[in-house]
């Protein structure tokens, strides 16, 4: 049994090493190397085999049976590979492209060879859904026809849509630019499929099982730590920069006509949107920061669209290379319209050797960023920003800068609105403008009608925008929460010994944390019209969320998680604003527009939380080990701790990947790609379900190479979120 043993954990660590080679590998080499050489390779397969074997055998040895919820949760595994391997060896996938009125019973795969279906299928139609008020696909429809000797059917595919017939799967893939024609992905895997939908299945209910059956180690735990309950059910379900003034001040409206300009309706990032939330955006790009010098993003963008001349000297761009600094001679971060030239005028980039610089692609990046914000501004200068003016063409509506168009109205000739803006600027006549803002809004409703987001989806957006800055009270969560961590630390964890107004004082932050979090995930979804976890910023927001859920569930029991709380509801808080700050709210592309992905993200951001816990956990035991040598119990109570949140986590882990994987089925035809994310994924979920086996690993049972563990392992969660993201790239990475 001893060499069962060690034979089934070594294999598990062989493999956990390989997949962290072929990602490193398909970054390196490219995919279709990764592919050819290890993930399609017979030893890779050959090796999970082999894994299973010795796995499932030492299973037997060890009388699994006698534990019949261990035992399932390690048969859906079993067979969640057994559906992969059949899948692998038998199953077939190509694409299949049909012309209006084509009928073909024939499919491509990907090394060109034919398959012949025992039906054909025809073209009817095709139809692009918009969002509304916008030029961003919603949905793409293709309308086809199967025909065997048995029947003839009409069938609908869309994305999150698929078509099945007799063992075949049609997904949509693309569509020819006339739009007369389509690309269907077919997929034919009648056994693997069933086999690894049982074995998710069955994965399913054994979790279930072992969080809620009495007999289960998770249960022993949570009676030895007299938790309640209604715990274990949560536990399941759940500084701005400034640069100095130039010596020509530059000139800006008055508040009140600045005002006015914020909630003028706007085409933006393929929606429609109130014009501050453009303005925002525009100075976190160019800027990096929505105020300049005490000066928020509108009254910098009117000022710089009315009075042009006047920022032209103003320190507005942001440097961050400081070879792009030399190249256009200035001191500090930040650059003015005027720097960009010499002083015959000539562009300072254009100057450039880009044979020689070509094979320097950081230095190519710094040059496109700070053309492109350079473009930004001569545009807002110009007002081709200022998309204002829905036209309408047949049953389309465009919308355009006023100087793009020459239309006109009884009141207002809408196309020269921008220079009788500007002429009643410059006179001072400012009750004027105000009445030419509502001759616009009255336009745009006119022309564009229920295409317009609502009133209270208006008030929305500008309530957001006035929230979205959470820098400072990051940084504050994390310096409170390092402090009341230091603090509880030197009591030894003794919360008799912590003041009570300390815990209300706690308590207090956290839940006004939530409400904040709670608040901005709120907006969004209603702004956005769907759940917001699309991206790094959405997800790091909603894991802000998770951790001040369970924090204050938990604190009752557990006083230690309240300094953990503020720690990782201010670090998640801090890094979703790392970057490009907070990203545009935007439509979902058609594939994102399932309910599986929400679902798929919400369980693994609560797991990924629970993980960092434990991580705290560890480190707290390695501080009090430190500073103390009557300590043994609290660690002793911190390795419990860690343990029952050890199992939710994993679970919870587990079951991301696999909704995961059952979305990425319905929507593109594959439950597993071998995407870096969905390895790393895999990796984590690997490496922690070691600390689950402490009855064959004993080390696992000693305190602190426990917390020790905990520590190191959350490494694989940071390197799944931000390495991949970052370093690894591929179809999930937020980067």
């Amino acid at each position: 049994m001893r060499i069962l043993k060690r034979l089934s954990f070594s294999l598990l660590v062989v493999l956990l090493v390989v997949l962290v080679i072929a990602t490193i590998a398909e970054k390196i080499y490219g995919t279709s190397y990764a592919f050819q050489y290890i993930y399609n390779s017979p030893v890779f397969v050959s090796l999970w085999i082999a894994l299973a074997l010795s796995a499932l055998t030492y299973l037997i040895k060890r009388k699994i049976f006698r534990k019949p919820v261990t035992m399932l949760l390690h048969l859906s595994f079993l067979v969640i590979l057994a559906g992969a391997l059949f899948t692998h060896i038998y199953s077939t996938e190509g694409t299949i492209h049909l012309r209006k009125g084509d009928s073909k019973g024939m499919f491509i795969d990907s090394d060109g060879m034919g398959h012949k279906m025992p039906f054909s299928i025809s073209f009817d139609r095709f139809q692009i859904n918009y969002h509304t008020g916008s030029h961003l696909p919603s949905d793409y429809h293709s309308r086809v026809v199967i025909t065997d000797e048995k029947e003839s059917i009409d069938g609908d595919i869309s994305m999150n849509n698929i078509l099945k017939y007799r063992g075949y799967r049609f997904y949509q893939a693309g569509f020819d630019e006339d739009e007369e024609g389509v690309t269907l992905m077919v997929k034919h895997d009648p056994v693997g499929i069933a086999i690894t939908y049982i074995g998710y299945s069955l994965l399913f209910i054994s979790m279930l099982l072992f969080l809620f059956s009495s007999r289960t180690k998770f249960r022993t735990l949570i009676k030895k730590m007299q938790m309640n309950r209604a715990l274990l059910i949560l536990l399941f379900f759940i500084s701005n920069p400034f640069s100095s003034f130039s010596k020509e001040s530059a000139k800006f409206l008055p508040e009140e006509t600045t005002a006015k300009f914020d909630n003028i309706n706007v085409m933006y990032n393929g929606r429609i949107a109130p014009l501050q939330t453009l303005m925002q955006d525009f100075m976190l790009k160019i800027y990096g920061s929505t105020y300049y010098q005490g000066h928020t993003s509108e009254e910098v963008f009117t000022g710089i669209m009315f009075f042009p001349d006047s920022w032209k000297g103003e320190k507005i761009i942001k440097v961050g290379d400081n070879r792009i600094r030399s190249i256009l001679n200035i001191d500090g971060s930040y650059a003015s319209i005027n720097d960009l030239f010499d002083k015959d005028g000539n562009n300072k980039l254009d100057a450039l050797d880009y044979n020689k610089i070509s094979n320097d692609a950081k230095l190519v990046r710094a040059i496109d960023e700070i053309s492109e914000k350079y473009s930004l501004a001569f545009m807002a200068m110009e007002g081709e920003l200022f998309r204002v003016v829905p036209v309408r063409e047949d049953k389309e509506i465009e919308w355009v800068s006023p100087k793009q168009i020459s239309l006109g109205n009884d009141s207002l000739k809408i196309g020269e609105w921008l220079d009788v803006a500007k002429k009643s600027i410059s006179e001072k006549r400012f009750s004027q403008v105000d009445s030419l803002i509502s001759e616009l809004r009255h336009y745009q409703s006119s022309v564009s009608g229920v295409s317009l987001p609502s009133e209270a989806k208006i008030k929305s957006e500008l309530l957001y925008n006035r929230l979205r800055n959470h820098t400072p009270i990051s940084i504050t969560l994390i310096v409170i929460g390092v402090i009341s961590f230091i603090y509880f630390g030197m009591l030894l964890l003794d919360m008799s010994k912590v003041k009570r107004v300390v815990v209300y004082l706690l308590n207090a932050i956290l839940l006004c944390t939530f409400l904040y979090t709670t608040l901005l995930i709120a907006l969004r979804w209603f702004i956005g019209g769907h759940i917001p976890v699309s991206n790094g910023f959405e997800t790091m927001l909603f894991m802000s969320w998770s951790v001040t859920v369970l924090t204050l569930s938990l604190q009752r029991k557990f006083g230690i998680v309240l300094p953990f709380g503020l720690i990782l509801s201010g670090f998640t808080l801090l890094v979703s604003t790392l970057g490009e700050t907070n990203p545009q709210i935007t439509y979902l592309v058609p594939v994102l527009s399932s309910p599986l992905l929400s679902i798929h993200v919400v369980v693994i951001m609560i797991s990924y939380s629970l993980l960092a816990f434990m991580m705290l956990n560890g480190v707290m035991a390695f501080l009090i080990k430190c500073f103390s040598k009557e300590c043994e119990m609290q660690i002793e109570r911190l390795q419990i701790f860690s343990n029952i949140l050890l199992y939710p986590a994993l679970f919870l882990l587990a079951a991301g990947i696999f909704i995961g994987a059952i979305w990425a089925n319905i929507s593109w035809g594959s439950y597993w790609g071998w995407d870096p994310k969905e390895v790393w994924a895999l990796i984590t979920m690997l490496i922690y379900s070691l600390a689950l086996h402490q009855e064959s690993l004993p080390l696992f049972r000693n305190k602190m190479f426990f917390h020790l563990f905990t520590i190191i392992a959350f490494l694989s969660v940071l390197f799944t979120y931000f390495g991949v993201n970052f370093i690894l790239g591929g179809m999930h990475s937020y980067a």
